[in-house]
């Protein structure tokens, strides 16, 4: 994970993260599925605060944090970016072609897994995929699990403002395997037998 602040690099409502802070020559940049959090007080800015729901997006050869409701970007704002190998198989993207209440996270790593530790992005576009298209999200998100029955269950990403999301949302997730994985094996009465 990297952090960074947007002092210097600030355009209308977005701001560019500098990649190669963590590309170290594992592929370009658009093979990456980075995810990127707000962060208070970055080192050497007085604690600027991004009170609006952010995205990541890829354009003109460089990953942007960008505020959903289009609200100019702060200068001073902080992020922490993390960024997954692009070989592993616990950070991937989902996307939603038409609108929909939730979308539905299907992983092998979140399926039929309540414990699993999930973080979720909104990203604007798909890089690998431009006909795609893309859509804004100007909500927090909200993941939540739901159970199926019969031991089956599902992730879900609901938009904190109760709307549907657009045709083509697309979001970045990361699963942690090994705090997903230990919560299944090593649970007490795991078996069902007490």
């Amino acid at each position: 994970m990297v952090s960074g602040d947007s002092s210097n690099n600030v355009f209308g409502n977005l701001t560019e993260i500098d990649g190669s802070q963590f590309t170290a020559g594992l592929g370009p940049l658009t093979s990456f599925t980075p995810l990127v959090f707000q962060r208070w007080d970055p080192p050497g800015s007085g604690g600027t605060y991004n009170n609006h729901a952010i995205g990541i997006q890829h354009a003109s050869g460089a990953w942007r944090v960008f505020n959903q409701d289009l609200a100019a970007m702060p200068h001073g704002a902080g992020f922490h970016v993390l960024a997954p190998s692009p070989f592993a198989d616990y950070a991937f993207k989902v996307r939603s072609p038409s609108p929909a209440a939730e979308v539905v996270i299907d992983h092998p790593r979140s399926n039929d897994n309540p414990c699993t530790h999930l973080l979720v992005n909104a990203a604007y576009g798909d890089p690998l995929d431009p006909s795609f298209g893309a859509a804004y999200i100007p909500a927090e998100l909200i993941v939540a699990y739901k159970d199926l029955g019969d031991g089956a269950g599902e992730w879900v990403v609901r938009r904190g403002d109760g709307l549907p999301f657009p045709a083509s949302t697309a979001l970045h997730v990361y699963v942690d395997p090994k705090s997903s994985r230990h919560c299944l094996e090593e649970r007490p009465f795991n078996d069902g037998f007490e």
